[in-house]
């Protein structure tokens, strides 16, 4: 169940227990997703992009499953829009 307003997640990972994170996301809206500590490797349509502490991506509705594998330990903060 979504709440009104914008939904925010922070998952870590650390290197002890190494896991492929998968941001799923509503194909009917768009996600920005921040990197708010350490590196993901970020892969979707076939290819790779390595975001940083900081970095910022936007991934439009409709992109598909977009792959975050951890370098070492990671937190992301995801942004959705509001709830219609």
């Amino acid at each position: 169940m979504k709440s009104p307003g914008a939904s925010l997640s922070s998952p870590t990972v650390s290197d002890r227990r190494p896991q492929l994170l998968r941001l799923l996301k509503d194909e009917n809206s768009f996600v920005i997703a921040i990197v708010t500590r350490g590196a993901v490797m970020a892969e979707v349509g076939g290819e790779a992009h390595r975001l940083r502490t900081f970095d910022k991506v936007f991934l439009p509705a409709g992109l598909g499953p977009v792959k975050l594998t951890p370098e070492s330990e990671a937190e992301l903060l995801e942004c959705f829009p509001p709830a219609s």
